[in-house]
């Protein structure tokens, strides 16, 4: 469906449910409560699991990224299993926390593997285990990967990565674009598969009914969907 079509398609739900007293939405409110209705159920489809079913691969084939990413540097603070310093990505060169929503896979390349699990893993785990003989990272098992706030811009997080002592060479993902990215607006449509419009409208109509009932929780409900990005 064109945006025209999803809005014409909600505004007959919405009356159905408000009946004729309903209030009607500028194009501006549509485009903002599609937006968040296609991140719900983005985030629906990934929690339900993209490799479930051919369906659920299909759906979100237009946010499907992949990437290589070479530009590494250390960082003092964290060490790997040898005591050298761990590696994280150059932010100044890449952003690929802030450019992708959801990981499907990663794993890292050195000189001697060309495929190594990467485990994620939070900063407790790091502190507790990074002494531990019997929870060591290795090639085989698989290197850890934090995510950790960037202390040059706090808005935006940096996977830092606990190895053997070996050099990553590459670290590489196949991830899912953040659904914004692609906003449903006037002029802009939507760019997931035909089958999952109608739940966007579906789920549109009940933040647009939500606003009306409850307009505290909905503002709530979008400023919650926000912070997920």
């Amino acid at each position: 469906m064109t945006f025209a079509e999803m809005r014409t398609e909600a505004e007959t739900l919405f009356e159905s449910i408000i009946s004729d007293a309903a209030p009607g939405f500028t194009n501006a409110e549509w485009g903002t409560m599609f937006t968040a209705a296609q991140r719900i159920v983005v985030r629906n489809i990934l929690k339900d699991g993209i490799a479930k079913d051919i369906l659920n691969s299909l759906m979100l084939t237009a946010l499907i990224v992949y990437d290589a990413i070479s530009d590494f540097t250390t960082d003092d603070f964290y060490l790997n299993s040898d005591g050298t310093p761990a590696q994280t990505i150059d932010t100044s060169t890449d952003n690929f926390e802030s450019d992708v929503y959801w990981v499907l896979d990663e794993y890292a390349v050195t000189a001697t593997c060309s495929r190594i699990p990467l485990l994620r893993k939070t900063y407790d785990f790091y502190q507790k285990n990074i002494d531990n003989p019997f929870t060591q990272p290795d090639t085989v098992d698989g290197f850890w990967i934090l995510s950790l706030q960037d202390t040059d811009d706090v808005s935006q997080s940096r996977p830092v990565f606990i190895t053997d002592g070996s050099e990553i060479t590459n670290y590489k993902y196949i991830g899912i674009e953040h659904p914004d990215t692609y906003a449903i607006a006037s002029g802009s449509d939507c760019v997931l598969h035909e089958s999952l419009h109608g739940d966007i409208v579906s789920m549109a109509v009940n933040l647009a009914h939500k606003s009306i009932i409850d307009p505290e929780g909905f503002q709530m409900a979008i400023a919650t969907e926000q912070l997920k990005k």
